[in-house]
């Protein structure tokens, strides 16, 4: 990770923890993510986080019987994972949308 990214381990706490937009930093991550998904601890780690992300945010509505559906380039960029992550949380996958102003443009055109 180092060697690619040139990003030390003290360098992603104090982007973390301590800088302003964490988020933006770790977004700049993604594409070494993509470019070594098939490594499996890799892919174990981002099926590991939409986990998390299922169960911290989408389970407690207790609303098994609905689809979930995602909007955005992660979701688009990892979609076999998140496929997984989905099904593993005994869940259903609905629609998943890289571009959301595409669509709100069709529905509103029509």
């Amino acid at each position: 990770f180092n060697n690619e990214t040139g990003v030390t381990q003290a360098e992603v706490i104090e982007r973390v923890y301590r800088k302003p937009q964490p988020n933006l930093f770790l977004s700049s991550l993604v594409p070494f993510l993509a470019q070594h998904i098939d490594h499996p601890a890799i892919e174990a780690l981002v099926i590991e986080e939409f986990r998390r992300f299922l169960q911290r945010n989408i389970r407690n509505y207790n609303r098994q019987d609905l689809p979930v559906n995602f909007v955005g380039g992660i979701t688009k960029s990892f979609a076999k994972q998140l496929q997984k992550a989905v099904e593993l949380e005994g869940m259903v996958l609905g629609k998943t949308i890289q571009k959301p102003i595409e669509k709100m443009a069709e529905y509103f055109m029509a």
